[in-house]
């Protein structure tokens, strides 16, 4: 309870409306930044249970490890041009995000709907597309303008020991002898497994949609922590063996197959059940939020309703071949952030250069 005490110590009068209105905008940058952060870490974790892992086994973590120089390449680039996202070309050049956003949107209602499947296996495979892709858009258009970054602020807290019950706590038979031989496949195969997984560092990007600076990059190596853990822990306790064709949500609950104990079985699986929808929801706020900041004229919900219905169409449409599909598809997201990061840099630059 030290952040608690810490923060009562710290409260402060507002006496002008300017330092409630910096107060306000601090508030909403802490938000957003812990938003971005459960969605980068929600596709990091996505990737390596259903990417990473089959195609790397045991070395998984590091190609997990290999992906932290990309990772703060991408903050550095996005930090760089975060000045130019307070004028109207600046937000333009975020508009090829809403393609990484809507490859988010594919890939969380797929993972939903295979956990939905594999819970409840007599419900129809559409009904676990539309109903949680109906319940982020009414959560985004009912939460108010910022709901969603202040409820996922909140629930972080809670979504944090669940992902340690999901691992360090799970008490899983984890070996560190299956990390052996420590290169597996070789250098190369390993490389070529971390190039695959840069798509999933993309979402750098959305902490910076806001013209509150963000002064560290902790909100970045957090999840990338969960990361490395999260493969590490794959690497040890193996969950499943390279040739076997597990189903999406068979493949989501593995590792917590791996626990004796039934009680924390049950809550390490609240960890996807929690994270999943939050991050849906996360993609179509922000979504929303990069349509108003160049069409502030359009209705609110008409950038998130284009991603939860076209997302959930395709989803339903190639349910048995969409990882597939996808899973050539994603890694071009970390090059659309880096263009988008790139190209706000140079409008930093010649701002800074006119004036």
């Amino acid at each position: 309870m030290t952040w608690l005490h810490r923060a009562m110590r710290t409260r402060t009068q507002v006496h002008t409306p300017s330092a409630a209105q910096e107060q306000r905008d601090r508030g909403l940058a802490a938000a957003i930044g812990v938003m971005a952060a459960l969605q980068l870490g929600c596709q990091m974790l996505l990737w390596v249970t259903f990417y990473g892992y089959s195609q790397l086994n045991q070395t998984v973590w590091l190609a997990a490890l290999a992906l932290l120089a990309p990772l703060m390449g991408l903050w550095l680039l996005w930090k760089g041009g975060q000045p130019a996202l307070s004028t109207r070309a600046g937000r333009l050049c975020c508009l090829p995000l809403l393609l990484c956003l809507w490859l988010d949107m594919a890939l969380l209602l797929c993972a939903m709907a295979g956990y939905i499947d594999h819970l409840i296996p007599e419900y129809p495979y559409w009904i676990g597309v539309v109903l949680p892709a109906l319940a982020c858009l009414l959560t985004v258009g009912l939460s108010g303008q910022n709901g969603v970054p202040y409820g996922c602020q909140v629930l972080c807290l809670l979504i944090l020991p669940l992902f340690l019950l999901s691992t360090v706590l799970l008490g899983a038979p984890a070996n560190q002898s299956r990390l052996y031989p420590i290169w597996g496949a070789g250098i190369g195969t390993i490389g070529l497994g971390a190039l695959g997984g840069c798509g999933c560092l993309w979402g750098v990007g959305q902490g910076f949609l806001t013209r509150t600076k963000q002064k560290s990059p902790l909100w970045v190596l957090l999840p990338f922590g969960a990361l490395f853990l999260w493969a590490l822990w794959y690497g040890m306790v193996r969950p499943w063996s390279p040739g076997d064709n597990l189903a999406t949500g068979a493949k989501l609950t593995a590792l917590n197959r791996n626990s004796p104990n039934v009680f924390v079985f049950e809550l390490s699986g609240i960890l996807w059940t929690l994270l999943l929808p939050l991050s849906c929801a996360g993609c179509l706020y922000t979504g929303r939020r990069i349509m108003a900041g160049v069409w502030p004229q359009w209705p609110g919900i008409a950038a998130p309703l284009a991603l939860a219905v076209s997302a959930a169409a395709v989803v339903c449409l190639r349910q048995d071949r969409l990882l597939v599909d996808l899973g050539s598809l994603l890694p071009w997201r970390a090059l659309i952030s880096a263009i988008c990061g790139a190209a706000l840099c140079v409008l930093t630059v010649r701002e800074r250069r006119a004036s």
